[in-house]
């Protein structure tokens, strides 16, 4: 089980008994019309995401679906499994980033579910997207959400707003919204599959275009962005250097300013200048890397940024919203060729001098190279241990004997670029 505080939190309300608020006619109604399978349908999957104790799964296994159900918290999927007869109920934190282990043998999902829980989520953007990958070419992801002007302000933290909807609907071939009594169903098709956008934000005010962007990784390997709805961009925590403060200490300054992340100057590693030009000013922006922090993402100032999202790398290529093209240059910096597309800018690295750059592997590349060593045995390609331990380690790292010439200064290296892109 997860070992943050919010799953904890669920664990222990439906520990005490407690459940969550029973579909209503109105849900039931539109889930009838809208979902209902053919009658000469010989199989289709259902995922029931944040299933709590099985309403939702239940009911779609009786219109005649094969359910998975998923939920964070031990005590919902214990009983779930214990009420819900022909649905199969997994105990899995959908935050953690890799939700490939859901998808079926052979085929994706006909439909998804997610009722009453996305706003609960901090990364919506991604969670969305990652779901999305799991359906089948026909399959529809259904989301139930209360909203935001149906409910009281108290309440505001378990509903979205029409722009919050709106931003889930970006990107999706064909999209329909029902409303249900004090909720909004949201039916989504045909997941965006283009390339991300790039857009600049507003001319800005004369002055010196010096600034710093923080590209802010989690154990996961997920780097952090924001959403800036005024100028309808995602960007990494960044801000213009004040008169006489060192880049590090701008690092620090901006990420806790903007995000509530505490980091210390010493942990601040710098990666280099970029230099291009927007809007008739040159613009200059030093590159931050930060690994080691304290604290959770917070919306410090929304009047700029809305809200913090953990992303994998490889899905900021599909991004459904235009990406700041500073960020995209400072992405590129950290993981070369992740975004072929952005625009140039000059880069001037920075010498790391005797400190190798490491970087947290994302999960979903540990399980795809661990499987890949479990197909070259079994065709009897690895049949030596060290043949086998080679296949396992990621090669040209900082931790690797390849990686260094003997009476060489160690140089910077960077993660190939399949571990970079999540395996692919």
């Amino acid at each position: 089980m997860s070992s943050t505080h919010t799953a904890l939190d669920w664990h222990a309300h439906y520990e005490a008994g407690r459940d969550f608020r029973p579909l209503t006619n109105a849900e039931k109604n539109v889930l009838t019309e809208h979902v209902t399978l053919p009658e000469d349908t010989q199989e289709a999957r259902a995922l029931d995401v944040a299933c709590g104790t099985g309403e939702l799964a239940r009911f779609l296994a009786a219109a005649g679906y094969r359910v998975d159900a998923v939920d964070w918290a031990r005590s919902a999927v214990e009983r779930a499994t214990a009420a819900s007869e022909g649905v199969i109920c997994h105990q899995l934190d959908i935050t953690s980033g890799d939700l490939s282990s859901l998808s079926p043998t052979g085929t994706g999902y006909r439909l998804i579910t997610m009722r009453r829980a996305l706003a609960h989520l901090p990364d919506r953007t991604r969670t969305v997207a990652e779901l999305a990958a799991l359906l089948d070419d026909d399959g529809t992801l259904c989301v139930i959400t209360p909203h935001a002007d149906r409910h009281p302000e108290e309440l505001r933290g378990i509903c979205l707003d029409d722009a919050e909807i709106d931003l889930l609907a970006d990107g999706w071939q064909h999209t329909e919204r029902i409303e249900a009594g004090d909720s909004t169903v949201l039916l989504l098709r045909g997941p965006n599959t283009d390339p991300v956008t790039y857009s600049e934000k507003r001319t800005p005010k004369p002055a010196a275009m010096a600034g710093v962007a923080v590209v802010v990784t989690n154990e996961h390997g997920q780097v952090l962005l924001g959403w800036n709805p005024s100028r309808s961009v995602w960007d990494l925590p960044a801000g213009k250097v004040e008169p006489g403060e060192a880049f590090e200490a701008t690092a620090v300054r901006e990420l806790a300013e903007e995000a509530g992340l505490h980091a210390q100057p010493e942990s601040v590693l710098l990666l280099g200048t970029l230099c291009d030009a927007t809007h008739g000013f040159t613009r200059i922006t030093e590159i931050a890397r930060i690994a080691d922090y304290t604290g959770h993402p917070t919306a410090r100032e929304p009047e700029l940024i809305t809200r913090w999202e953990w992303h994998t790398p490889s899905a900021v290529r599909s991004l459904p919203q235009p990406l700041f093209t500073a960020s995209a240059q400072a992405l590129n910096v950290v993981w070369p060729g992740l975004l072929p597309e952005a625009p140039a800018a000059h880069h001037t690295p920075r010498p790391t001098g005797d400190v190798p750059l490491t970087f947290t592997e994302p999960s979903t590349a540990v399980r795809l190279r661990e499987q890949l060593v479990r197909d070259l045995t079994e065709a009897g390609w690895t049949n030596t241990p060290e043949l086998r331990r080679a296949s396992r380690r990621c090669p040209d790292t900082p931790s690797c004997p390849s990686s260094r010439s003997p009476g060489r200064t160690p140089t910077r290296r960077w993660p190939p670029y399949s571990t970079a892109l999540g395996g692919r």
